[in-house]
């Protein structure tokens, strides 16, 4: 075909091997994302700001330790030593 107006449109497939085989890799991941994520099942339970929590148990029990009355002690005695500082200064018991 030497020669003929169609040897512009031979390739050789070899020059372009290490360009498409990532795309093509990408797109395949892309793909069988696409499809194993519209199989995923919808969930038990749907999401709501009213669900009541799963496991019912006191805060002592779980590990969490209450700490708001020392941080407003902190918080307080910040606020009396500043209060010229702020501008808008307010009672440690309004505040």
């Amino acid at each position: 075909m030497k020669g003929s107006r169609y040897s512009a449109l031979i390739v050789d497939s070899r020059s372009h091997t290490s360009l498409t085989r990532p795309a093509c890799c990408l797109r395949l991941a892309l793909l069988l994302g696409l499809i194993f994520g519209a199989c995923a099942p919808a969930p038990l339970m749907p999401y709501s700001a009213e669900t009541p929590p799963l496991v019912l148990l006191p805060a002592t029990e779980v590990g969490i330790q209450d700490k708001r009355a020392r941080f407003r002690e902190i918080f307080c005695a910040v606020l009396e030593t500043r209060r010229r500082e702020i501008p808008d200064y307010q009672p440690c018991e309004e505040a």
